[in-house]
């Protein structure tokens, strides 16, 4: 069913050889207990994500960034058990 909602492609740009922007947008579920919780929200404020709901024992949150940021984000979770993510993948736009 999704595949038949999909729409043609307008247009495309090439745009290796001019500056641009890019970005990646991440929701995921992080794993956490009353013991760590807090250790876990300090490195998502550090990092800009946003908490967007809390369960019992998860986080779910938000993360949009560079793909560096997203792994350098990604590492400091290392401690953490990351129940589900999704992952857009690079999206960019020129800059004039």
């Amino acid at each position: 069913k999704q595949l038949g909602k999909l729409i043609d492609i307008i247009g495309v740009k090439d745009l290796t050889k001019r500056d641009y922007l890019d970005r990646e947008l991440l929701l995921f579920k992080v794993e956490v207990d009353e013991k760590n919780k807090s250790k876990a929200e300090s490195i998502l404020e550090k990092n800009h994500a946003v908490i967007i709901e809390q369960g019992s024992k998860s986080l779910t949150v938000q993360f949009t960034g560079s793909s560096d940021s997203v792994i350098k984000l990604m590492g400091e979770l290392k401690q953490f058990k990351i129940k589900d993510i999704v992952r857009t993948g690079k999206i960019a736009m020129g800059i004039e």
